[in-house]
């Protein structure tokens, strides 16, 4: 009995998880999200960029570095920025 429900459980677990990010370099950034990056932040090195979601749903998680500090950037695929946090 303990299997099945064990089972079940990791399956729900799964399904939770929702989709894996994905990598993406920065030429196959649609072009809002490259406008975003560049406008607020001039000058800025793309380290790593990351997309969850699909589509107009997709949400980017981009680490840069600008100026002398690291910054992971959430942008939505129409470019609005969502967040940004320091990276230590």
């Amino acid at each position: 009995m303990k299997i099945p429900i064990l089972s079940t459980l990791l399956v729900i677990a799964t399904l939770c998880m929702g989709q894996a990010s994905s990598s993406v370099d920065f030429e196959d950034l649609p072009v809002a999200v490259s406008r975003s990056l560049t406008s607020y932040f001039p000058g800025s090195r793309m380290i790593t960029a990351e997309v969850d979601g699909d589509d107009e749903d997709a949400e980017f998680e981009i680490l840069i570095k600008y100026k002398a500090i690291k910054l992971e950037v959430e942008i939505s695929a129409d470019g609005t920025i969502t967040g940004v946090d320091l990276e230590k």
